[in-house]
């Protein structure tokens, strides 16, 4: 179809450069592709996003920004899981992400797990490499992104941003 794309939750601007430089730090490290610090609100829909557009608009109205909690730094299954920051999954973030799941439900099922990943792909992240990172008391997120998110990790491209109202 050609409009693989998927739905983000992104941190705040004062926060996205700290949380791109941990990503560069571990992919570099392991030889897996860089990628925009991101929660995965939902993957991977086959529709014209275009289409969806005044969707986001009025939905981003009614919410604030998202400050998540670190819970840990976890290692799970590659390559989607490889090495993530687990976050816990506030009952306003999950009001959010049920508005966007029941807009999509009739093509996407989605199971949503709150997670920042740092690191994708076939590797094994070392012990010692996990004891680098302090995580934050909180993470603030201010946007939600439309991405172009075709296999290649190296082609994920930003299709369009709205920003959270900033009211909580």
């Amino acid at each position: 179809m050609g409009h693989c794309w998927s739905v983000w939750l992104m941190p705040h601007s004062d926060r996205q450069s700290q949380y791109n430089d941990l990503i560069k730090f571990f992919c570099n490290k392991y030889g897996s592709p860089i990628f925009q610090p991101h929660v995965t609100l939902l993957g991977r829909l086959n529709l014209d996003p275009k289409n969806n557009f005044d969707f986001f608009d009025k939905l981003v109205r009614d919410f604030g920004y998202f400050n998540l909690n670190p819970v840990k730094l976890k290692t799970g299954s590659p390559p989607w899981k490889s090495l993530f920051i687990e976050l816990r999954g506030e009952d306003m973030l999950k009001d959010f992400q049920k508005n966007i799941h029941s807009q999509f439900q009739a093509v996407k099922n989605y199971y949503f797990d709150p997670h920042l990943s740092l690191a994708y792909g076939d590797i094994q992240v070392k012990k010692e490499d996990l004891e680098l990172i302090s995580l934050d008391e909180t993470i603030c997120f201010s946007y939600v992104a439309l991405v172009s998110t075709p296999n290649q990790i190296d082609d994920w491209r930003i299709i369009k941003k709205f920003k959270l109202n900033g009211i909580n």
